[in-house]
C-alpha cells in the first residue's frame, strides 16, 4: 500500500483533506485488488 501512496497523486495527504469520499474509495478499491491478487496468487495456485 506505501507503494500505491508514493505513485498515486490522488492518494496524498493534500487530496485526503481536499477530498475525502473519493481518498477512502481509491484507498478501498487498492486494498481490495491487492488482497484479491493475494488469494488468487498464493492461496488458490
Amino acid at each position: 500500500m506505501d507503494n500505491y501512496i508514493k505513485n498515486d497523486e490522488k492518494l496524498s495527504e493534500k487530496n485526503k483533506e481536499n477530498n475525502q469520499l473519493e481518498w477512502v474509495k481509491l484507498m478501498n478499491n487498492y486494498n481490495n485488488t491487492a488482497e484479491e491478487i493475494i488469494l488468487k496468487e498464493l492461496i488458490y495456485v
